[in-house]
């Protein structure tokens, strides 16, 4: 999994960017949040040789924070949220 996510954002450390990737359990929705905002992604990142439309959803701030504080690996209460599955970065270092 790491090394999936290393090769198709290889771009993103050639734009000095670092990235954190949390993988979770299963869970239903899939966003794509950072400190820029937040995306509600229907599908999720999965990928298909067809060409399939899916709906994208930007987030409003306030929404994009709870989501966020959901996802908090050092969140205490463990039954409220998935648990991390796998983190790592992706940057040029």
């Amino acid at each position: 999994m790491k090394d999936t996510f290393q090769k198709k954002f290889v771009v993103l450390s050639q734009w000095n960017l670092k990235v954190e990737v949390f993988i979770w359990d299963d869970f239903h929705d899939r966003y794509l949040i950072s400190n820029l905002g937040g995306i509600q992604m229907s599908n999720g990142f999965d990928t298909s040789t067809g060409p399939l439309k899916t709906t994208w959803s930007r987030l409003g701030q306030t929404a994009r924070g709870e989501i966020e504080g959901d996802f908090d690996p050092n969140k205490k209460d463990e039954d409220e949220h998935p648990k991390c599955q796998l983190n790592f970065m992706i940057s040029q270092d």
